[in-house]
């Protein structure tokens, strides 16, 4: 499964159509939440910076958002 530039959200929900069970996943999530959050602010930093080309930063937030951002990470990821 490749997980570059997805959201937490979106590795969760991913997970959950594979056949993972919610309460397996939510465990991991919570040993694994500093990592997780750093890369998931590492990928909305990596979208931002590829969709600024086009986008401004009203439209990337809602990008982000949409995509199932935390409105931390995405804080982050255009500041």
């Amino acid at each position: 499964m490749a997980i570059k530039d997805m959201s937490i959200r979106e590795i969760k929900n991913k997970l959950l159509s594979k056949g993972l069970k919610n309460k397996t996943i939510d465990e991991y999530f919570q040993e694994k939440y500093e990592i997780l959050k750093e890369y998931e602010i590492k990928s909305a930093k990596n979208i931002a910076n590829k969709k600024s080309r086009t986008m401004d930063n009203i439209e990337i937030r809602g990008f982000l958002m949409r995509k199932g951002y935390s409105s931390e990470s995405i804080k982050e990821a255009l500041n």
